[in-house]
């Protein structure tokens, strides 16, 4: 008896389109466990860039006394408060090198002080972050010009 041919047969077929179908379920089985891995850890990085940021506001900085042309450490506070003359050093350092001094090249970030009626007594960049897909907010408790503020710091890619 002639065995030739029988490879094609039925069984074989069977057998192929179980292991691709298992092959299929287990490929994207994987892909999706790495996007879950990859999303974990940009959560991860940018929760901590976040809080990394907003220490910022409770540090001196470098040199202490610093303005636009020295700075080479970032922070907005003297004497354990917040320092208005830095704050207002931020517009004239500009978005792009603020990013830069904070660690923060990767992602947009944004600052606003209030007080506990909510009004807005700082803010940098001057707009509001919309439309973000992913973002991170710690908020803060400071003193600025002798008055208790809020101070919020947001990250988001």
């Amino acid at each position: 008896m002639f065995t030739k041919g029988q490879i094609f047969s039925v069984d074989f077929m069977f057998a192929l389109s179980l292991f691709l179908t298992g092959l299929t379920i287990v490929l994207f089985f994987w892909s999706y466990v790495n996007t879950q891995i990859s999303e974990s850890k940009t959560y991860e990085e940018m929760s901590s860039i976040c809080y990394s940021i907003s220490d910022i506001w409770f540090n001196e900085g470098y040199p202490e006394f610093w303005n636009p042309n020295n700075v080479v450490v970032l922070g907005l506070s003297n004497n354990k408060r917040i320092n208005q003359t830095k704050l207002n050093y931020l517009s004239i350092l500009g978005y792009e090198k603020v990013k830069r001094l904070v660690g923060a090249q990767l992602y947009e970030l944004y600052f606003r002080v209030y007080d506990e009626n909510n009004v807005t007594l700082f803010s940098f960049p001057s707009e509001e972050p919309q439309n973000e897909r992913i973002a991170f907010k710690v908020k803060r408790l400071g003193i600025l010009n002798s008055t208790p503020v809020v101070i919020e710091t947001v990250v988001w890619s």
